[in-house]
């Protein structure tokens, strides 16, 4: 009789899987979130806004994410359960999540709820928000909470969650919020209250648009020039950010696209307004925007419908115009994935 496989359940490796595919397929937010602004690297934030790359989460991430959303609708219900407490979840006007914009529509979020009734502050209404976390980092806002003022906590515990609270609690006009953090699974829960700082609010926002309008990411810097430096090594846009690949072809990575108004993006070659759709798909006359490739630029068209570099082996390669797909890329170590390109063997039709 055969024994069973010692390595691990193909079963849930299959599940793993599964759950890989189905999360991972989700699109880009088409707009600049809350979480990014606390974010400490601007050129991060950028390429992130841009869409250079696609990040892949593992199962392990993915099942994290569940913990959280699970969290949050069980934590939801145990806070029902308090007398005279009244937590919204959904904005009563819209039967959808508390929305709000700002950066001319580009900039966005949506907050877990609003809650007012909390026995320690019975008349103050509070954004509310919840976390689920793993222990260790639960017990570090545990200590952050005892060791000094509870109002100063969160801002010790957790930079980014302290940013996206003062955001909160500016754009729909809260003085305090309220954090409930959970271990996996719930069993554990703290709280902390945070009270709103205008100065802080407002500095996040200005720079959310500044990284919003900025045109290209060689005026933003790194949080570090060094690429083995350990939040460089593990963020998603690393190799792009680094010039160890190719962005993705998209209208946001295209030197014709502006952000503009309403949250909408303008394309300079049509002269149109771009749909959400249309941005991921991007057109034939895409041209990158020339800071996102590292390569020597020896040339290029006034009206950007194309741009020529030097490739590391001295090849030309052109960007833009019929586009075809090169595996002189590969040769030069630069991944070709999603990109479209042309090597130049000799002159385009047209180029006399």
């Amino acid at each position: 009789m055969a024994g069973l496989p010692t390595t691990g359940d193909p079963t849930l490796q299959a599940a793993d899987a599964a759950l890989e595919v189905r999360g991972n397929a989700q699109e880009s937010r088409g707009y600049y979130g809350t979480y990014s602004a606390g974010d400490e690297c601007t050129r991060k934030q950028w390429l992130a806004f841009r869409w250079v790359a696609k990040k892949m989460f593992a199962a392990d991430v993915l099942r994290r994410f569940e913990d959280g959303h699970m969290g949050e609708d069980l934590q939801t219900a145990r806070l029902k359960c308090v007398d005279d407490l009244i937590l919204m979840t959904l904005d009563p006007t819209t039967g959808e999540q508390f929305e709000f914009t700002d950066c001319d529509g580009h900039m966005g979020g949506h907050c877990d709820g609003q809650i007012k009734g909390l026995l320690q502050a019975p008349k103050t209404p509070h954004i509310w928000e919840h976390k689920q976390c793993a222990d260790k980092k639960l017990k570090q806002l545990e200590k952050a909470k005892k060791d000094g003022k509870e109002s100063d906590a969160l801002r010790q515990w957790d930079w980014v969650y302290f940013i996206q609270a003062q955001i909160y609690m500016h754009e729909f006009k809260f003085t305090r919020h309220y954090l409930t953090c959970a271990s996996p699974g719930g069993r554990k829960t703290i709280s902390v209250r945070t009270h709103y700082e205008k100065a802080e609010a407002m500095k996040a926002i200005d720079r959310a648009s500044m990284v919003i309008q900025c045109p290209s990411p060689e005026t933003l810097s790194r949080i570090s020039n060094d690429e083995t430096f350990f939040k460089c090594k593990w963020c998603d846009f690393s190799e792009v950010c680094y010039g160890h690949s190719f962005p993705l072809a998209n209208c946001r990575t295209c030197v014709k696209s502006t952000p503009v108004k309403n949250g909408e993006w303008h394309c300079a070659k049509w002269d149109s307004v771009i749909p959400l759709d249309g941005q991921r798909q991007g057109c034939e006359h895409h041209v990158f925007i020339p800071a996102l490739i590292t390569m020597e630029m020896t040339d290029a068209a006034d009206d950007s419908s194309w741009a020529e570099y030097k490739m590391p082996d001295g090849e030309l390669l052109r960007n833009g115009r019929e586009w075809v797909q090169s595996q002189e890329l590969s040769d030069a170590g630069l991944a070709a994935t999603s990109i479209r390109v042309m090597t130049i063997k000799k002159p385009l039709p047209g180029d006399g």
